[in-house]
């Protein structure tokens, strides 16, 4: 099965998000723990992502860091800036589930909004949902990145057998 998924992602005829929830039971016990680790968090979302903003040294995946623009989303779809000093920052941490990134690489334009959860604590009540503008080419590198160490790990599994 590690093959043959292995056989489709280098062609493009699967997406990571599905070829992941479908290794991602062969690895235990053929992987660390800490591995196993990052493969759920990029199949769920990283849980902790706040820690990201809050504490300077951190065990996030540095691909995963962005040149963006915090914005808040109203239901409709309006996007506006965010006041508060968070959303100076320059550099965002995407946490979404590794298919959700694939489904913003997706979407029509240069430009996408990915959800940023973790930072709505610092949107006003009823304000809408903060996200980070960003360009695809970012969220592009996202996933290369990503797909070219999940094959890594799938060749490190084949190679035990």
């Amino acid at each position: 099965m590690l093959t043959e998924l292995k056989t489709k992602l280098l062609a493009n005829q699967i997406l990571l998000g599905e070829a992941l929830g479908r290794a991602l039971p062969s690895f235990r016990g053929k992987v660390g723990d800490a591995r196993l680790n990052w493969l759920a968090n990029e199949l769920q979302g990283y849980p902790n992502a706040l820690d990201f903003y809050k504490n300077p040294s951190n065990e996030f995946p540095p691909y995963r860091v962005v040149q963006g623009s915090l914005r808040v989303m109203d239901s409709q779809g309006n996007v506006a800036p965010v006041a508060h000093a968070i959303g100076q920052r320059k550099e965002f941490f995407l946490a979404a589930p590794v298919a959700w990134l694939e489904d913003s690489a997706n979407m029509p334009g240069q430009i996408t909004y990915v959800e940023l959860p973790e930072l709505n604590i610092y949107m006003g009540m009823g304000m809408g949902n903060a996200v980070c503008e960003v360009s695809k080419e970012q969220i592009e590198r996202i996933l290369v990145n990503f797909k070219r160490s999940f094959i890594a790990c799938i060749d490190e599994v084949l190679a035990k057998k």
